[in-house]
C-alpha cells in the first residue's frame, strides 16, 4: 500500500472518485474492486515474515496497472468470504475492508493511509474499523487454498500479504525488501 499523503483538496477528489466507482467504504462495498492478492513465488515461512518473491498487496478500481506493479494512488485493499468467488470478475460486493496501521485507522474512509502497516479483515473488524479495533480479525490472505476457510479464520496455505513504503515500486519483480508483513489478531497486531 505505501504511503498515501493527501491534501484536503486531494481527499475531496479521492472521495468523489470512490463515489463515482460505486464504492461505499463504510458499508464494506467494493464493487469493481479486486481482492487483495500476492505473487506466485512466496516462500513458506510466514511466522518469520519470510516471503521472498512475494508481490505487494494492493488494489484500485480497474487494477489496470497491476502487472506493472504500479500502486500509485491505490485504494485500500479488500478481502472476505463473499469476495472470494468473484475475484476474477473484480466483484467484491460485501467484502470486508482491509485496514492498515495506526495512522490509517481513523482516516480510512478518506482513503488516507499515511504510515500504514498492518492489514486487517474479517467480520469482527468490519464493524469497528472506524475505531481501528480489529480484535478477532482474520489473517489478510490471498491464493486458492485460503479461500474456503476464510470465515473461520483458517488461512492454512495462504500466501502472505505485504504492505509498506518500499514494496510498491518493485512489485513486478517480486522485490519487497523492507516491506512489512501483514498479520491480524492481538498476538500479531504489528510486525
Amino acid at each position: 500500500m505505501g504511503n498515501i499523503k493527501m491534501t484536503a483538496l486531494k481527499k475531496t477528489a479521492f472521495a468523489r472518485k470512490i463515489a463515482d466507482a460505486g464504492f461505499a467504504l463504510d458499508a464494506g462495498e467494493a464493487t469493481g474492486a479486486f481482492v487483495s492478492w500476492s505473487g506466485p513465488a512466496e516462500a513458506t515461512d510466514m511466522l518469520t515474515g519470510d516471503a521472498t518473491g512475494a508481490c505487494v498487496s494492493w488494489s484500485e478500481p480497474m487494477a489496470r496497472e497491476m502487472s506493472d506493479g504500479d500502486a500509485t494512488g491505490a485504494y485500500v485493499s479488500w478481502s472476505g468470504p463473499e469476495a472470494k468467488t468473484d475475484a476474477l470478475s473484480g466483484d467484491a460486493t460485501g467484502a470486508f475492508v482491509s485496514w492498515s496501521g495506526p495512522e490509517a485507522k481513523t482516516e480510512a474512509h478518506d482513503g488516507d493511509a499515511t504510515g500504514a502497516f498492518v492489514s486487517w479483515s474479517g467480520p469482527e473488524a468490519k464493524s469497528d474499523a472506524h475505531d481501528g479495533d480489529a480484535t478477532g480479525a482474520y489473517v489478510s490472505w490471498s491464493g486458492p487454498e485460503a479461500t474456503t476457510d476464510a470465515r473461520d479464520g483458517d488461512a492454512t496455505g495462504a500466501y502472505v500479504s505485504w504492505s509498506g513504503p518500499e514494496a510498491k515500486s518493485d512489485a513486478r519483480d517480486g522485490d519487497v525488501t523492507g516491506a512489512f508483513v501483514s498479520w491480524s489478531g492481538p498476538a500479531r497486531a504489528a510486525k
